[in-house]
């Protein structure tokens, strides 16, 4: 026996309405077109699914039961239908995010909350992880969009300008820089200069900005994170250069916070993710959602600016 989903809901509807005209209404057909389906799904079924007298129709015992599968069969069709339909729409699935820490304690809470908001059915995930560690993680698909530094760009992978945040140099208050309105690389390079791993985004653009301006620290302490680094340069024991947005990862208020020139130096940040046409409903929404982010006033701290334009 292989009943079709239209003899189905003919069934249903016959059985709901007792009435062949009524139920054809209901689906929108001929009533002989109806009756010409009902009779084939008993010949199928092999036994009468309907008594049929002059003003209505009973279910047979053998009607009930096919009443009550066709029920479970046809709950189960346009549930999923509507899932899908959702998933389609955006509304239901998952988005996987990649970003650079400093990215991510200023973005993602305002950014779960308008997905919340606006696509409550998807599942936003996140994990933090370096500039090379971000692009790995997007081209080898373990990531739907990340966001990280524009130091390379990966085979597959799109890259659109995102966010630029400026250098700045940082020292303990009592130190006598901090009075300064700017401060030049040069000038840090007369300190101990607090460095961060090679390899990281800010290690590659400080070394670069240093060999730029044509000068090398004094001398060096390296750290093996930022939050590591500004306590040491609380701490009085050097000074740092970093980008904007890296002061929302630690407690800056036993710092001072200087304008950092001479060469002026920001890091370029870029959404990153496969082609379109590989995105699935509920990737696009997170796209959509982090360039809504750009509306956002006083979401980003001073030095730190939205970059390319929304439509990208």
């Amino acid at each position: 026996m292989d009943l079709s989903l239209r003899e189905m809901r003919a069934i249903l509807a016959a059985s709901e309405h007792g009435s062949l005209s009524a139920a054809a209404a209901e689906l929108r057909t001929a009533q002989s077109n109806l009756s010409r389906i009902v009779a084939a799904a008993e010949a199928r079924l092999g036994h009468r699914v309907f008594v049929r007298s002059s003003r209505s129709l009973t279910l047979t015992a053998e009607g009930e039961l096919l009443r009550e599968a066709a029920q479970r069969v046809v709950a189960l069709y346009d549930a999923e239908m509507r899932q899908l339909d959702s998933r389609l729409a955006g509304a239901v699935g998952r988005v996987r995010l990649a970003m650079l820490p400093s990215v991510s304690s200023m973005l993602v809470p305002r950014l779960l909350r308008l997905m919340a908001d606006r696509h409550p059915a998807v599942e936003v995930s996140f994990v933090d992880g370096g500039s090379d560690e971000v692009h790995e993680m997007v081209a080898g698909r373990r990531a739907d969009i990340g966001i990280a530094s524009e130091v390379s760009h990966t085979e597959g992978v799109r890259h659109v300008r995102y966010l630029s945040d400026a250098f700045v140099a940082l020292v303990p208050r009592s130190h006598p820089l901090a009075p300064r309105a700017e401060v030049s690389w040069a000038d840090l390079a007369d300190e101990t200069f607090v460095s961060l791993p090679g390899g990281t985004s800010v290690h590659t653009l400080t070394s670069a900005a240093l060999l730029q301006a044509g000068v090398s620290p004094r001398s060096e302490l390296r750290a093996p994170n930022m939050l590591l680094a500004a306590g040491l340069v609380a701490e009085g024991l050097g000074v740092i250069a970093v980008p904007s947005l890296t002061l929302g990862l630690f407690d800056a208020r036993g710092l001072a916070r200087i304008p950092l020139g001479g060469p002026r130096v920001s890091r370029e940040l870029a959404l990153l993710h496969h082609g379109e046409e590989e995105l699935s409903a509920a990737v696009r929404a997170g796209l959509g959602s982090l360039h809504l982010l750009r509306r956002e006033e006083g979401l980003l701290p001073e030095g730190a600016s939205w970059s390319g334009p929304p439509s990208d």
